[in-house]
Parts: structure tokens; sequence; C-alpha cells
């Protein structure tokens, strides 16, 4: 290899692409994500960090994300059973928490997935949402209807 394309190639591995990778990775990190547009199976792994019981049903997904701003909310129905197991550890707050959790973290996508019902439940309990390891995942608020074995969850990633 001749002195003058090592030169070149040296000019573009360590001034031109790093110019240029830049603000390349900095959009690829701003880029939008619409949870509603992803697979639920998904979606709900990666908030959960578990698989989706066989026992859920009716599993409807909303939220968007971007950066480190991503905000989903979840609803779903399961027996009992599958509750219990789905809030063992998490502790109980109160409703006036829950509409802090769930307040502006909803936005236009919760009315996709119903969250306007959580209103009609008439003896709501309300859980904090914990799915963080180490300080990273996700965190946030559920609504659950022990009546009808639906649960709402709001949640942001930390």
């Amino acid at each position: 290899m001749s002195i003058a394309r090592f030169l070149k190639l040296t000019v573009l591995f360590l001034i031109i692409l790093p110019i240029l990778g830049w603000p390349i990775l900095f959009l690829w990190l701003l880029r939008g994500v619409d949870y509603s547009q992803l697979p639920k199976v998904e979606v709900f792994q990666r908030v959960w960090r578990r698989p989706v019981p066989d026992a859920i049903s009716d599993l409807r997904i909303a939220g968007h994300g971007a950066g480190m701003g991503h905000q989903v909310c979840m609803r779903f129905k399961a027996p009992p059973a599958t509750m219990r197991d789905l809030i063992a550890g998490s502790s109980s707050i109160s409703a006036e928490e829950f509409v802090h959790w769930s307040y502006d973290r909803t936005g236009h996508d919760s009315n996709a997935i119903g969250w306007d019902e959580i209103a009609s439940i008439k003896k709501p309990t309300f859980y904090l949402f914990d799915a963080s390891q180490n300080g990273l995942g996700w965190y946030g608020a559920m609504a659950l209807d022990g009546r009808t074995g639906l649960l709402f969850l709001t949640a942001e990633v930390l």
C-alpha cells in the first residue's frame, strides 16, 4: 500500500467518519418507538422482564418512546392466581399515588387500551410496579380490579 493511500484511509477513519458518525448515532438514539406497533409479547417481556403467562388474555399495549424517555400503558385480564404472581412483592399505594403515577404518563395513547375503564372499577387496588435491576428498567404503577381480573399498568424507563 502506498503512503498516499494509507494517509487517505487514516484521514477517513480518524477524522471524517467520527465527525459524520456522531450525528448519525445521536439521531439513531432519538428515533421514536410506538409500542402499540410492536408485538405485544415482546413489549410485555421487555417491561415485565418475564415471559407472558399463558393465562393472560386481552392484552392491550400503547405508548411511545424516544431516547431515554419511554412510557408504556398496558391492560390485560388474568385469573386470580396469575394476578397474585404478577403483583407478588409489589407495594400497595393509595389512589392518590396512583393518580400521580398515571397523570401525564399516559397521554392520548392510553385511550386506545381503555384506560378510562379504571374510573368504573368499584374497589380498585393500587400497587407500585418495579421491574428494574440495579436501578435500570421499568418503574410505575398498577391498578387491579380483583372482581373482573383486569390489570392496568403505566410504566416508564428509569
